[in-house]
């Protein structure tokens, strides 16, 4: 499920705050690590929105912020809220990009050893 749908559908409930909780207490723990970590060019973006995310107080204030298009599209599994078992993965429209620049790289490559295997050959 996208982030984007969980939300609504916790949106203006109990459930809502729980994981907003769960989110600011888990996250002051690895504050330092995540401060560390928020330089890095893709991942950096994501875990700027978590941090924001757990240091807002709802989540319609969360969606207000520029963080919350960075995060609305990947996919979240919640299975324990309690126990802090959530996963943040990459959504369809990653996998999909993925696997159009992966098949622009193998063309290429292909390209590239087709030209080797049949291109004129060269005198010495």
């Amino acid at each position: 499920m996208t982030i984007s749908t969980y939300f609504d559908s916790i949106e203006n409930t109990e459930q809502e705050q729980n994981m907003l909780a769960q989110f600011s207490k888990g996250l002051s723990e690895a504050k330092d690590e995540l401060a560390k970590a928020e330089n890095f060019p893709i991942a950096g973006k994501i875990i700027k929105a978590i941090v924001a995310l757990s240091q807002a107080e709802s989540i319609s204030e969360f969606k207000q912020t520029k963080h919350y298009a960075n995060i609305k599209n990947w996919d979240i599994n919640v299975e324990q809220l309690e126990k802090g078992n959530i996963q943040i993965n990459p959504g369809e429209v990653h996998k999909e990009a993925a696997i159009d620049i992966l098949a622009i790289v193998l063309a290429v490559l292909f390209g590239f050893w087709l030209g080797r295997k049949f291109g004129k050959k060269r005198c010495k």
